[in-house]
């Protein structure tokens, strides 16, 4: 196998592992997880718009390109989910924080009624 057949693995590798982590139960709570991948995706974005594959030359080039710009989306999309993710959880919060409040005063307001 040649540099270029790993290097070829290796992105798959990452967009596979892109693919897995949104998929995960809790993955918006595995923030150590998610900020890793969000690292490699920026790394692997970089080193294939600046270097890319060896054995992709000429026309071929352009591939490097697609699949660097490819990884930004993917950081983005993912950026995107984690916040709404993030977002969802904290209106859950704040929704049970409301209800217990209303549950609170109401059983305050039959205790004081008797």
């Amino acid at each position: 196998m040649t540099i270029s057949d790993w290097v070829f693995f290796a992105v798959v590798a990452v967009l596979a592992t892109n693919h897995v982590l949104v998929r995960l139960p809790g993955w918006e709570r595995r923030t150590a997880l998610f900020w890793c991948v969000q690292a490699l995706n920026i790394a692997c974005a970089s080193w294939m718009l600046a270097v890319g594959l060896p054995d992709f030359e000429g026309n071929l080039a352009v591939f490097n390109w697609v699949v660097g710009l490819l990884f930004i989306v993917r950081a983005v999309q993912n950026n995107g989910r984690w916040s709404e993710a993030r977002q969802q959880a904290r209106s859950v919060t704040e929704d049970d924080e409301t209800k217990a409040r209303i549950r609170a005063a109401l059983r305050a307001a039959d205790a004081h009624e008797e």
